[in-house]
């Protein structure tokens, strides 16, 4: 039961997370270049990781914050999260081109 209610609550998390990116970057234009959207999702992940994971996971846990960032397993859970945060900013600008181009507007690629 703990593990359905663990992966429930990551799922919750990741699109409130999702929501939350969409919202601060909406204003980007669909001419943002791949680069700059890998390297936001980047900052985005690691920007996360250290809030959620190093912080409000440790205060939740009792512990001090940051205690345990650079132990392997953080380090493994920074790559998931640079993975959840470039695979995020990838579908976010994908479906602001795609929208830009149903209305008729021109992408750059």
């Amino acid at each position: 039961m703990s593990l359905v209610v663990g992966i429930v609550a990551h799922a919750v998390i990741s699109i409130i997370i999702g929501v939350i990116y969409a919202i601060v970057v909406s204003r980007m234009s669909s001419h943002q270049r791949y680069r700059r959207v890998i390297l936001q999702g980047l900052i985005n992940g690691l920007f996360w990781w250290i809030v959620g994971a190093q912080i409000i996971a440790d205060i939740l846990l009792g512990m001090s914050p940051l205690v345990t960032a650079f132990t392997p397993f953080a380090l493994l859970d920074l790559i998931g999260h640079f993975v959840y945060g470039v695979v995020t900013a990838l579908i976010f600008v994908w479906l602001v081109r795609r929208n830009s181009q149903a209305r008729g507007a021109q992408v750059i690629s």
